[in-house]
């Protein structure tokens, strides 16, 4: 067996058997926030980058949002998302949407890395409020 196809079995036996085993997969950066009973947020990016943890120039950062709602009751929370690129001010985007009982509202995007972001940790912070409080997450990701 030539050596190549051997060191590609290998990666891909090793691969395997961690799944198998239950190894959690690689999803970059990701947070949680159950402050609030009411609400769990959730928050994640994740770059096209061998290390989803990462990103350069040209990549593309996934973002997935997800606010449930955990309560029998309709809810209507404010929504507010801040991103934060290296270097820059916080930039809020505040909205409200209905949320019905014990379901999630899901929001997924996709963003480039262009080349005027500087190199640093960026983040997005997502909060979710009702009358009974708020629950928030964050998730970073490092342009480099």
């Amino acid at each position: 067996m030539p050596a190549m196809a051997a060191r590609t079995l290998t990666v891909l036996c090793t691969l395997g058997c961690s799944l198998l085993a239950g190894a959690p997969a690689a999803f970059a950066t990701s947070g949680t926030g159950t402050q609030n009973p009411d609400l769990t947020v959730e928050v994640s990016l994740a770059s096209s980058a061998l290390d989803p943890d990462r990103a350069t120039v040209g990549d593309q950062v996934t973002v997935v949002e997800r606010v449930t709602n955990n309560t029998p009751a309709v809810q209507m929370p404010r929504i507010v998302e801040t991103a934060q690129a290296p270097g820059g001010s916080p930039s809020p985007t505040t909205s409200r949407v209905r949320i019905a009982p014990h379901r999630t509202y899901r929001v997924t995007y996709s963003y480039r890395i262009f080349a005027g972001i500087p190199p640093g940790l960026s983040t997005l912070t997502l909060a979710a409020t009702n009358g009974n409080g708020t629950s928030t997450a964050t998730a970073e990701i490092t342009v480099i």
